[in-house]
């Protein structure tokens, strides 16, 4: 007889949005623009929450909702349900009957299985039975891939640990991917649009009607990301209509912005945006994407200003995705970041970053940690990346509080590896793989706030003559103990 699996008990209360929710808020599709639909909405609590922040929000379950309706959405979530379902033709049809609801998008989680779990039941049908009488089948982030994309034909996009989305639109899976590469340029790099006031008088000697800032500022930064001047459909309708009411064509008001532009700047820009879709080309060819007629024009356009044809810029990218697995061609551009203050090479072994860094790094590292990201999803939730050189892999560091503590503690550590495919996640929770991260100014560029606070630090350390920084320093109680000694923290 078949032992009676009690799904609904794997049902919990929530008082924050799940996971996969989290990241698809992360990436804008819970704008309040889009319809949203739970697959297996459990007790609710994330309908609960996003209906309370003005999304329109439904759900079904087969326990606590089953007279809800199935209904189409721009976003559908299945979010830990295959892995509570012991029947796998069961488990396919949820995949695919949830799959068929989304207009746009569609995240799958699961749990992702360690030893450690496979303790806490008996083996039944291709996962365990825990002792509540709730069926978990473990999958290791790679399974969890082929297993969706086996079932939809799609590709599944990793965007965290045991998260996919799985697009329906194509179109918005480009833009997605896309937006991964575009570097976001911070205030202080708009502010040089302003360096530079002066007044622009026209040949006829009126004075011409100058700008208002805000306008100046908006059109400047809009140059920035497209790394060249916009044209009147790169503009939001309010922002155009604003130039129009100002200067009446696009044209004149550029020309104000290039009387205070920086020069050089747009130049950076212009390399930013190139490199970014060398990157974006790149991985869509290492995914095996290259139907160019889901790409969004505007990207379209772009590709044809900087590199003249589209065939050009796939070659140039293919060639870009070869040199990644070089690490002749990694050393270099190891060394060339850490020359430019981007992070901490150590000898010919690696590079450690702070990810908020990563747009910055020379387009090929870019790559690689892409390549990274398809096993993983978004490397850039982990606070430190380091780039082995010779070895193919890449690891995340998740530190506790890495901007307010001189020395974070480490929790977390994921190793990727990009030749047999495979992802190692590291607990460092339990006190005997407790350790530190110390000389933390290593990874940060001088530009980040708190980098010379924390070098004045750094150097009181290695001032210390006992306290041996090398490889991955002391215990974090040895550490503690000496510091205090010399009246440190």
């Amino acid at each position: 007889m078949k032992h009676p699996v009690q799904r609904h008990r794997t049902a919990i209360n929530r008082s924050g949005l799940s996971r996969p929710f989290q990241y698809l808020a992360r990436h804008g599709f819970l704008d309040g623009e889009n319809r949203v639909f739970d697959y297996g909405c459990g007790r609710g609590g994330d309908l609960e929450l996003l209906r309370g922040n003005g999304i329109q929000a439904m759900g079904w379950d087969p326990h606590y909702a089953p007279d809800q309706p199935l209904a189409p959405a721009d976003v559908v979530n299945l979010g830990f349900v295959i892995n509570v379902v012991e029947d796998p033709r069961e488990r396919g049809e949820a995949l695919t009957r949830a799959f068929g609801l989304a207009g746009t998008v569609l995240a799958v989680s699961a749990m992702l299985g360690k030893d450690s779990f496979f303790d806490a039941g008996r083996s039944f049908e291709d996962g365990i039975l825990t002792s509540r009488d709730t069926f978990q089948k473990y999958y290791t982030q790679t399974e969890l891939k082929d297993y969706i994309e086996s079932v939809l034909q799609a590709e599944a996009i990793a965007v965290g640990p045991g998260v996919f989305f799985v697009f329906k639109d194509k179109g918005a899976e480009q833009r997605f991917l896309l937006r991964r590469q575009e570097r976001v340029w911070p205030d202080s790099a708009v502010a040089h649009l302003l360096t530079c006031r002066r007044e622009i008088m026209p040949r006829s000697g009126r004075r011409a009607r100058i700008l208002p800032e805000e306008l100046i500022e908006a059109l400047g930064s809009r140059a920035l990301s497209l790394g060249r001047e916009p044209r009147t459909d790169d503009l939001p309708e309010e922002l155009l209509q604003a130039v129009v009411r100002e200067t009446k064509t696009l044209g004149r008001a550029m020309r104000q912005v290039w009387e205070r532009f920086d020069p050089g700047l747009l130049e950076q820009a212009a390399t930013s945006r190139t490199d970014g879709l060398l990157v974006y080309l790149a991985l869509n060819i290492f995914n095996k994407r290259q139907d160019q007629k889901t790409m969004p024009e505007q990207t379209r356009r772009d590709i044809r200003h900087f590199f003249r044809t589209i065939q050009a810029a796939q070659e140039a990218a293919l060639a870009l995705l070869y040199s990644a697995g070089r690490p002749e061609t990694i050393l270099d551009a190891c060394r060339e970041a850490a020359l430019g203050g981007l992070g901490w090479l150590d000898a010919e072994h690696s590079l450690t970053i702070h990810a908020s860094l990563l747009d910055r790094l020379p387009a090929v590292l870019r790559v690689y940690a892409g390549c990274a990201s398809r096993l993983f999803g978004d490397v850039t939730i982990a606070d430190l990346l380091k780039f082995h050189i010779q070895s193919g892999k890449f690891t995340l560091l998740l530190l506790d509080d890495f901007f307010g503590q001189p020395v974070p503690e480490l929790k977390c550590r994921v190793k990727i590896k990009l030749r047999s495919q495979d992802i190692d996640i590291f607990e460092h929770t339990e006190e005997q793989f407790r350790s530190l991260v110390y000389l933390k100014s290593r990874f940060m560029h001088p530009d980040m706030e708190g980098y010379a606070k924390q070098v004045e630090f750094d150097e009181k350390l290695r001032s210390i003559p006992e306290l041996d920084l090398s490889g991955y320093g002391p215990p974090p109680d040895l550490f503690k103990q000496t510091i205090a000694r010399y009246g440190i923290l």
